[in-house]
């Protein structure tokens, strides 16, 4: 018999403002589940965040809740990698491509059971991030239309069009300007700041514009250096 009304889902924030902006919206499933007694069958709500896709050696956060049940009660557990953490909140790290299955416990009792599909992301790439939620890819030209719309910078898949569980902690602006000299402003965080914003907007026509040093960190904190992006500035 399934648990009554149940949640689960995977935790990246960041990819759920893009889907919004793409007009992929949550939805809500509501499953009913077989009952042989003149019990009301419970009813088991699967909330979907994003698209039902966990990566490959990577430690993908998710998110259970049961009502009526405490959460530290529940777990869970695959036959795919490994699950840790507690309290309702978890980190799969698969080991193969294909599907994971996951089973979720309220103590040694199966309550739901749920598959995702794993998928290789092949590494990660810097893209620069615009106000509208597009990504800019190393090279791609700027005009001076799309200039103010620049807002910072994200990582995505390699082989997938999807950001990547990695939070963009620091990075390089370098703006040349009148006498070809570069002028350089490091920034916290993934938005660029006030003082990178006007550089921007002093940046001149056919010339480059470089963003480096771009420092990103994974859910258990470690750090990488995920390279560099040049974008040439055009009428």
């Amino acid at each position: 018999m399934m648990a009554d009304n149940f949640d689960i889902s995977i935790n990246r924030p960041y990819l759920h403002e893009i889907l919004k902006k793409t007009k992929i919206f949550v939805f809500l499933i509501l499953l009913s589940a077989c009952n042989p007694t003149n019990e009301p069958p419970p009813l088991v709500a699967i909330e979907l965040e994003e698209v039902k896709v966990i990566f490959l050696d990577h430690d993908n956060p998710i998110k259970i809740s049961a009502i009526g049940i405490n959460k530290s009660e529940l777990r869970i557990k695959t036959i795919n990698g490994k699950i840790i953490g507690s309290d309702g909140f978890f980190f799969i790290h698969p080991k193969e491509i294909g599907t994971a299955s996951i089973t979720v416990l309220h103590y040694n009792k199966i309550i739901y059971q749920t598959k995702y599909d794993v998928k290789e992301s092949g590494g990660f790439r810097a893209a620069l991030l615009l106000s509208d939620g597009r990504l800019l890819p190393q090279g791609t030209p700027i005009n001076m239309k799309t200039l103010p719309k620049v807002s910072g910078v994200d990582i995505i898949m390699k082989n997938i069009n999807l950001p990547a569980p990695i939070t963009v902690k620091s990075f390089r602006l370098e703006v040349a300007n009148q006498n070809s000299n570069f002028v350089e402003i490091t920034n916290i965080g993934s938005k660029f700041s006030k003082e990178q914003i006007n550089l921007l907007k002093n940046a001149e026509i056919g010339k480059y514009v470089y963003i480096s040093d771009i420092i990103g960190s994974d859910s258990s904190g470690s750090q990488r250096n995920l390279g560099s992006l040049s974008f040439l500035l055009i009428d």
